[in-house]
C-alpha cells in the first residue's frame, strides 16, 4: 500500500533526474568564423585576452567576454563568460560556453562538442594534453 502511494513521487524524481542528465546546452549564434578569427581584446570592449601555456609550452590564446554594462551602447554576440579558444596565430579554433561546454570548429566551420570540465581541464583536453598543467596569463 505504501509503495503504491510513493510510486508517483518516485516516477517524478526519475523524470527530473533523467531530464537533467539529458540536457545539453545548445551552441548559441556565433559571429562569422572569419570575423571571429580577427577578434582581439583591442577590437572588443569588455573582453580580455590571455595567453595559454600547457606544461610551459605556449599553445594559444583565450578571448574572454566580460559583462557589458547596461547603457554602455556596446553589445556582444555571445553571453558573458564565453571564451574563444585561439591558436598561436590568433585563428579561432573553438569556444567554451559559460556553462563549460567546449566546442571545436570542424572542417565545415560548424562547432562540435568535445568535452565539459573546468576551464583549465577543458583547455588541456582541447589541446590534446589532458594531464598537462595549464597556465593562463593576462596579456
Amino acid at each position: 500500500m505504501v509503495l503504491k502511494k510513493l510510486r508517483p513521487i518516485v516516477l517524478l524524481g526519475f523524470l527530473c533526474v533523467s531530464s537533467c542528465l539529458s540536457y545539453t546546452e545548445k551552441p548559441y549564434a556565433l559571429p562569422d568564423k572569419d570575423f571571429a578569427d580577427a577578434l582581439s581584446n583591442e577590437d572588443l570592449p569588455y573582453s580580455e585576452t590571455s595567453a595559454i601555456a600547457i606544461d610551459g609550452d605556449p599553445v594559444g590564446y583565450l578571448l574572454t567576454f566580460k559583462e557589458v554594462p547596461v547603457g554602455s551602447g556596446e553589445h556582444h554576440s555571445c553571453p558573458p563568460g564565453t571564451h574563444y579558444i585561439k591558436g598561436p596565430d590568433f585563428k579561432n579554433l573553438g569556444f567554451i560556453t559559460p556553462k563549460g561546454q567546449v566546442f571545436r570548429y570542424a572542417k565545415d566551420n560548424k562547432p562540435v562538442e568535445i568535452c565539459r570540465f573546468t576551464l583549465h581541464k577543458n583547455l588541456a583536453v582541447f589541446f590534446g594534453k589532458p594531464f598537462g598543467k595549464v597556465i593562463i596569463d593576462d596579456i
